[in-house]
């Protein structure tokens, strides 16, 4: 298995993981439908309590259908297409980085539409929630940083052990 096959691998595993959460969330949505009440609060409003639900199992159908895209754009340009590139560790840890990243993006923003939905946009909580979010967007973005960073500190302790 190359990088790239691994990469698609892991988002499609991803895909199928929100598209879980957010059929586990479906009877929550019928509740709200046919109640028009919100188990959390009275005070909010039902289609963002219903669209904080279905958010991950849409994103998880987007993320399955442009997993190929993606799994280029993680693995980088470098790789010719039809060439066969072994895995190394940066490479696995690489891609581990920014599923982990787009899991927890994804937990901020539906967190975040729950916070919106209750007009609580001054209770730290919200702001919570926006650093959860600016931090898993730096380890998307900074996948390859965090995976050198694990190497060099591996490298560290591997150098010191001898």
């Amino acid at each position: 298995m190359d990088a790239r096959s691994f990469a698609q691998v892991a988002l499609r595993l991803l895909a199928v993981f929100m598209i879980f959460i957010g059929l586990a969330g479906l009877p929550s949505a019928v509740y709200v439908l046919t109640d028009h009440s919100v188990p959390i609060d009275s005070n909010v409003d039902p289609r963002l309590y219903i669209a904080s639900l279905l958010f991950p199992m849409i994103l998880g159908i987007v993320v399955w259908m442009v997993s190929p895209m993606l799994a280029r754009w993680m693995v980088g340009k470098s790789e010719a297409s039809g060439s066969f590139t072994l895995l190394d560790v940066t490479r696995v840890q690489t891609v581990a980085f920014v599923v982990l990243g787009v899991w927890l993006a994804i937990r901020a923003l539906s967190a975040l539409l729950v916070v919106m939905a209750n007009s609580q946009l001054d209770s730290p909580f919200y702001w919570a929630k926006v650093v959860e979010l600016v931090l898993s967007l730096c380890l998307i973005f900074g996948a390859k940083f965090f995976a050198r960073l694990v190497r060099g500190i591996r490298d560290f302790g591997l150098e010191h052990l001898r």
